[in-house]
């Protein structure tokens, strides 16, 4: 492999990590949560599990391409990322808002 592109995949390595790191602090938080408020919150990480699992495979897929279709394939990644980010974002914003102990 080039160096380009184990740099490429460490990239997408590190941010499948942090989604991880945030999904996990959000099962935990569904977890304590109230009744009501608990299968919001996993219903909320389920989904985003799964956007995770798809964004797992294009990186299994750019390690496993051929060298001539990994950059297409890193860069339907970080379209991916993109948009998974986003909604991670919503996500954070949403399930922070109703935490416990914190104010609007």
């Amino acid at each position: 492999m080039s160096e380009r592109r184990d740099a490429v995949i460490e990239s997408m390595k590190a941010k499948l990590d942090e989604l991880n790191a945030d999904l996990d602090r959000w099962e935990a938080k569904a977890e304590k949560a109230k009744a009501e408020g608990r299968e919001h919150y996993a219903e909320r990480v389920e989904a985003l599990r799964r956007k995770r699992d798809e964004l797992g495979k294009k990186l299994t897929d750019a390690r496993e391409s051929a060298s001539g279709a990994w950059e297409e394939i890193a860069r339907g990644f970080e379209e991916a990322w993109r948009a998974l980010r986003k909604g991670f974002d919503e996500a954070r914003a949403e399930l922070d808002r109703d935490e416990p102990g914190r104010r609007s």
